[in-house]
Order: C-alpha cells, then structure tokens, then sequence
C-alpha cells in the first residue's frame, strides 16, 4: 500500500552547508560543525553471518532498497548547453542497473535509484583572502549543491521521509 501524504520537495530535503576552512600560514583549522543524530540506524553496513545466508537486518534492508517510490525530477540547476531541449536525464546507475527519468514527469523508481540521485551533490570551493592589520587570513569557502532537485511524491515506507533526509546529510 503506497502511502499518500505530504510530497518532499527539494526545500524540504535541504542540504547541510559546510563551514570555511581557515588555511593561514599553512595551518588548517575547521569551525566546529554541527552533526544531527539519528536514532534509528540506516544504511549502515550490517554484520553478515559469515555463511553465506543473509541476515533478517540484511534481507529487511534489501526488500527496503527495492520500495517503489512515485518521484518527479525537477529542471536541473546547472544544463551544460541550454540551445538543446532534454527529454531524459541518467543514466543514474545502482548494481550495474540504469534508469533514465524524465525531467517534469512523475515517475515509478526503486528507492536505490532515488538514493544515487539524492547523493549527486557536486561541490563547489572559493578562496578568500582577508587583508587586514598586516596579517592576511585565508579562508575555503565549501558549497554543496544538488545537482538533480527531486519531489518525492510517494513512499510506501513510513521510515521513507526520514531516510531522505539522511541520505542527503551524509554527502
């Protein structure tokens, strides 16, 4: 049964920033970030057997993976040429399996393709330099952007809105 409720948006899955780097005098020193705990634990990696045969955590976790969600891809943030109409976007690629979405529709798409688009944040560095007192200060600014925006529209999961969420903090 697909539950109906309030879509995710691109607004709602927001990605964390990351603070500057200061990097004078060769010395890199990080302001203090802030990390959200979880906890129920997701995607972590769960200890087999040692027998071949999974575990019940493992073969939750796999049946988890394969949930059909109803999605929507967003217009891209960054098209390279904007002279040619898209009509499909992908492959985003899981186990050496490939899915093409097209941008606009809504679409079926197993969770573990959801995950690879959610984790394509491309990251972007400047450089800033601060004059001041005859010292200068030099700081690396970090962005993280999302490269696909997508609007999950239905997760048959209840655990599904908070595994978006995660997935898009860990990167």
């Amino acid at each position: 049964m697909t539950r109906r409720g309030r879509e995710l948006t691109p607004d709602d899955l927001r990605l964390p920033q990351k603070p500057p780097l200061d990097i004078t005098h060769g010395n890199a020193s990080v302001e203090r970030e802030t990390v959200s705990l979880v906890d129920v634990p997701m995607n972590q990696s769960i200890v087999t057997t040692g027998k071949g045969i999974p575990s019940e955590e493992e073969l939750a976790e796999l049946k988890f993976n394969e949930d059909v969600l109803e999605v929507r891809l967003e217009s891209p943030q960054s098209v390279g040429d904007d002279s040619k109409p898209v009509m499909a976007y992908g492959p985003f690629g899981v186990q050496g399996r490939q899915v093409w979405l097209r941008p606009g529709e809504v679409e079926s798409v197993k969770r573990k393709f959801v995950e690879a688009i959610l984790r394509s944040q491309p990251f972007r560095v400047q450089t800033e330099v601060i004059k001041g007192q005859g010292e200068e200060r030099n700081l690396v600014r970090r962005y993280v952007s999302r490269r696909f925006p997508l609007t999950i529209i239905s997760d048959p999961s209840p655990r599904g809105a908070e595994w978006a969420r995660r997935i898009v903090m860990e990167n």
